[in-house]
């Protein structure tokens, strides 16, 4: 079993293989970790398998024996699931299949076989990760509708004020935002914004520079350009055909 679990196969080392020979490599389980991790986060079940099935051929080419060979795995493994940040409750569901894996560790016959499970277990951390960006996505997104709504009226409203506000950075919230609402936060911002404009030209009596001033326009002007663009009419325009006598 030795020997077949170093070369694989049916591959036969000589005995005096079997040792570790002074020549064998140390391997940087961490960097390799890193590449793995990172192909968990982007999702890409290929390259997870083509990372660890790369890891398993280092191992071989490292001359570690059989002992050896079953701790770059495992540690391999370990190092993923400490660092992938999953939330304790799909953290919970990876530490059963890492038990599983480590009571049947000095079971395997040969590394491929190792390599394939611990793929597996890989491939479904990649899995828990996709669905907990998407559930935190959600919930930011939600979030920053909810900051619309309390807020619109500030002028000082932005990007910058909605990303503050929930400690996350503008590049990463965007692209979030976006995914979730399929709008920018500008374009939600300022769909709130020309809701309410519409309420107030339809229900009061209100200037238009009032009305900006309400709705978290600083510049009449802008805010006249920006309601004719979405509606299609000026703010006097559109009063005139909807205003309650």
């Amino acid at each position: 079993m030795e020997q077949k679990f170093f070369m694989g196969g049916g591959r036969v080392l000589k005995p005096e293989l079997l040792e570790e020979p002074e020549n064998s490599r140390a391997i940087d389980v961490p960097r390799w970790a890193g590449k793995v991790l990172q192909e968990i986060k982007s999702g890409n079940e290929a390259s997870i398998e083509e990372n660890i099935r790369a890891f398993a051929q280092e191992i071989r080419d490292s001359y570690a024996n059989r002992n050896r060979s079953i701790i770059y795995m495992q540690n391999l493994l370990l190092t993923v699931i400490a660092t992938a940040n999953l939330i304790k409750e799909k953290e919970n569901l990876i530490v059963e299949e890492e038990k599983e894996f480590l009571n049947r560790i000095y079971a395997y016959e040969h590394l491929t076989d190792m390599a394939v499970d611990v793929t597996a277990i890989c491939v479904h951390i990649s899995g828990l990760l996709g669905e907990q960006r998407d559930s935190y996505g959600k919930k930011q997104a939600m979030m920053a509708l909810d900051y619309i709504k309390e807020n619109y009226m500030n002028s000082e409203v932005n990007l910058n004020s909605v990303c503050s506000h929930l400690a996350i950075s503008t590049s990463y919230f965007s692209t979030l935002f976006k995914s979730c609402t399929g709008e920018t936060f500008i374009e939600a911002l300022t769909k709130k914004r020309m809701e309410e404009a519409r309420k107030l030209l339809e229900n009061t009596s209100m200037k238009t520079y009032e009305v900006a001033r309400e709705v978290g326009f600083s510049d009449p002007h802008y805010f006249s350009i920006a309601f004719k663009k979405a509606t299609g009419r000026t703010p006097t325009e559109y009063a005139k055909e909807n205003r309650t006598e």
